[in-house]
Formats: structure tokens, C-alpha cells, sequence
């Protein structure tokens, strides 16, 4: 396995297969996060990094590896892409305790997810158990987006999740077939 240097700061030469093995979780039954490494429950995380692929896997990244987002869904090192962030249903911060999620958001530089993608993630989280009864789901408006300037975007809570529809939202993108 190679390693990459990219030029962030806090992200020197990291090795990137192991970024993704270390921040890949899954869900129990009961929806509580495990790391799928280790198995143990995901907990008392406050404020760190994640990206959920399109495929549904999130990963929520230790602190103590300090990478940005962009590390952690890459493309394969025989891959032209290798080395640039691939793209992910949804990234942004999040705060996990007892193993469920209590907060996140769509808080990046660099995959700037839309309200739309934090909305439908949110929604399969939910769908799959694993957002405290209290959390809170808080998209981070772009300033320099002009088309939304004057918009606001309230907190949401786990019933307002719960009514998200999915289905309408999807209907505003075009298919491409």
C-alpha cells in the first residue's frame, strides 16, 4: 500500500487504504454505529469528520488520524482518480454518543453538500436506526452561494427527519440513463 502526501495542512503522508478501514462503521440491529475494524461501538465522538458514500457505508474518522474529508472516500491507487476525493452521497461534521448520531451536518470545504444530500442522508439514517431521539440534523449554509442568500435553514429534529420525502426530493434531479 503507497502512501500519498497532499497538501493540507495536519495531513502530511497518510496511508489511504488504512483512513478507510479505520473510519468504516456499520450498523447493528439495534442501529447503533460499530467501527468495522474493531466492532466496537462508536462512542463519545464529538465533533469529527465523516462522509457517507453512495453506497451507504459512513465513515467517521478518529480524530487522532487528522485527515479532512477529501482523505477518506479515494480512488484506487491503479485508478486515474487516485488521490482526489471521490464522490459521496453526503460529508460534513458529526457527534455520536452512546453509539447513535446527536449531530450532523454538511460542514466541509471541499464536497459542500447541499441541502437536498443532507436531507436524504438524514433520512437513510434514520431509516437505518442510528440518530439519537435528540439529534440534530443542521445544514451550514455556503455564504458565498447567491442563490440562497436570503434563505433560512431551521435545526432539524428526529420527527422532522422522519417526515423528510425522499421520493419529492429526488424528483427535482434529472436521471441520467
Amino acid at each position: 500500500m503507497g502512501t500519498q502526501h497532499f497538501g493540507y495542512e495536519g495531513d502530511d503522508e497518510r496511508n489511504i487504504s488504512e483512513v478507510k478501514e479505520l473510519s468504516k462503521t456499520y450498523f447493528a440491529d439495534n442501529g447503533k454505529l460499530h467501527y468495522v475494524h474493531s466492532g466496537k461501538v462508536v462512542e463519545d465522538v464529538d465533533n469529527t469528520i465523516y462522509a457517507l458514500s453512495k453506497h451507504g457505508v459512513l465513515h467517521v474518522v478518529p480524530m487522532e488520524l487528522g485527515v479532512n474529508h477529501s482523505f477518506i472516500i479515494k480512488g484506487k491507487q491503479e485508478q486515474e482518480v487516485y488521490g482526489f476525493g471521490k464522490a459521496v452521497a453526503c460529508a460534513g461534521h458529526i457527534s455520536i454518543k452512546d453509539g447513535y448520531i446527536a449531530v450532523i451536518d454538511n460542514d466541509t470545504g471541499h464536497y459542500q453538500s447541499n441541502i437536498d444530500q443532507l436531507n436524504v442522508a438524514a433520512k437513510y439514517l434514520a431509516n437505518k436506526a442510528a440518530l439519537s431521539e435528540d439529534v440534530v440534523l443542521h445544514f451550514r449554509f455556503d455564504v458565498d452561494n447567491i442563490y440562497n442568500e436570503d434563505s433560512h435553514f431551521p435545526n432539524l429534529c428526529l420527527e422532522e427527519i422522519n417526515a423528510i420525502d425522499v421520493e419529492s426530493i429526488l424528483e427535482n434531479y434529472y436521471e441520467f440513463s
